[in-house]
């Protein structure tokens, strides 16, 4: 059974294919639209196929064998010798960031406490959106977000003083039940936001994901061990969190041989 977070964007390769194909659901309308992805990366590309594999098989439309040999070949793969470079935000260029969204994004004090507590949790998009009045766990004073993460985990993520105001002068300013959603709002509406606007800080590259790795990144600049980070990561190990976050050991070991 998939979490409701894959079943989303499965949902959603779904439909972007429907949309591409005209509801045709052919094999090779199927190679056609993976092919079309060529520019895309390799991990967008293999959820596409894999959504739509699925989808064939579930509705006996194809099998496995014949999608392996008309579609699988269309799938791009990384060089296992090529690394994927993480793009975050520095120090600096989250202050533009939270700069621009306290004083720009004034319709909605519900979406400016969400993007603003994005780069301070490391949430995922899914998760943040799913958050709860009753996630919320206060032990002497110390506040922590308390959910089921990726993989079914409990997820445990301190705020820190700032991120503790920001949250508590929302809920203090609307009246939510225990059991009532924070946000109410859909992951697609908080990536749509910060699209309309990231041309305007300059930051072509930023996404909901680009502000967890901005999280995660300056964390490790700071000098937080692995561990600790792959725990408010949600990580399964922290050997995952080492591989993502490579470049800025890279920058640490660049920094030690100079200093030597």
């Amino acid at each position: 059974m998939y979490a409701e977070c894959t079943k989303r964007t499965y949902q959603t390769s779904i439909n972007l294919f429907d949309k591409y194909s005209n509801k045709r659901h052919t094999l090779i309308q199927f190679r056609n639209y993976i092919d079309s992805l060529k520019n895309q990366s390799p991990s967008t590309i293999k959820t596409r196929f894999y959504a739509i594999q699925n989808y064939f098989i579930s509705n006996n439309i194809s099998n496995i064998d014949d999608i392996k040999r008309v579609v699988r070949p269309y799938v791009k793969s990384r060089n296992k010798s090529q690394k994927k470079l993480i793009k975050y935000l520095t120090s600096e260029q989250l202050e533009i960031y939270k700069t621009y969204v306290n004083n720009n994004i004034k319709k909605s004090n519900r979406l400016k406490t969400l993007l603003l507590l994005l780069p301070y949790t490391g949430l995922r998009i899914g998760e943040i959106t799913r958050l709860r009045k009753n996630n919320i766990f206060i032990n002497n004073n110390n506040y922590f977000l308390v959910f089921i993460g990726k993989g079914n985990k409990e997820r445990k993520v301190p705020l820190n003083p700032e991120a503790k105001d920001l949250l508590l002068t929302y809920i203090n300013k609307n009246n939510f039940k225990e059991a009532d959603l924070l946000f109410s709002i859909s992951p697609d509406a908080v990536r749509d936001s910060i699209r309309n606007f990231k041309d305007k800080i300059h930051f072509n590259f930023l996404t909901p994901h680009i502000l967890r790795h901005t999280f995660a990144t300056l964390l490790l600049q700071k000098g937080i061990d692995i561990t600790t980070i792959s725990q408010l990561m949600g990580h399964s190990s922290p050997v995952i969190t080492l591989n993502i976050y490579s470049h800025t050991n890279d920058a640490k070991m660049l920094e030690a041989v100079n200093a030597f």
